[in-house]
């Protein structure tokens, strides 16, 4: 006996809006709903300088998976800001993850725990500098490129990157001109 397959089709009815509730309707049992994960990210709207469209992004975790967007409360077990943050596809068994920016862009690189702790250590540190008011983040920016010798971006530092900007801080305090 010779069985077909068959394939979700929306035309044979523009109301039907999932592939499972096709399933259902044929009397299917659909699999157990896993959320698919998005490894790639085209910010909607967005051109290149040039005119094209723009560039897929690709994450990569520290353990060299790749990343996946995800609902941030996948993590936290709750949503917050703009609901994403890019996860190690090997989560939970590997904690790497990275929040994102409002179009999706990770806002550094996936770290394990002991860097992210570090990082936050730094933004501690640099981040009331500029939220009191009283210098512009700009300023503040700055300041770190002057004394470490290169643009820095905390979401990006190595664990080691972040004890030598710590050190630093500590040597040449930052003045309020």
């Amino acid at each position: 006996m010779a069985t077909t397959t068959k394939v979700f089709d929306p035309v044979d009815n523009p109301h039907m809006t999932s592939a499972r509730a096709w399933l259902r309707e044929r009397g299917i049992t659909p699999p157990p709903h896993r959320p698919r994960p998005i490894t790639t990210l085209a910010p909607p709207r967005k051109k290149s300088r040039k005119g094209g469209p723009a560039a897929t992004i690709e994450v990569t975790c520290f353990c060299g998976a790749p990343a996946e967007l995800r609902p941030n409360s996948t993590k936290y077990g709750k949503n917050f800001g703009n609901g994403f943050a890019w996860l190690c596809s090997r989560w939970p068994e590997c904690p790497g993850y990275v929040g994102t920016h409002p179009d999706g862009r990770p806002l550094g690189s996936l770290a394990d725990p002991r860097t992210h702790r570090k990082r936050s250590d730094v933004h501690n540190v640099v981040d009331p500098l500029w939220r009191d008011g009283t210098s512009s983040r700009g300023q503040v920016y700055s300041w770190l490129t002057s004394i470490s010798g290169r643009p820095i971006h905390i979401g990006e530092l190595s664990l080691e990157e972040c004890d030598d900007l710590l050190t630093l801080i500590r040597r040449h305090p930052f003045v309020v001109k």
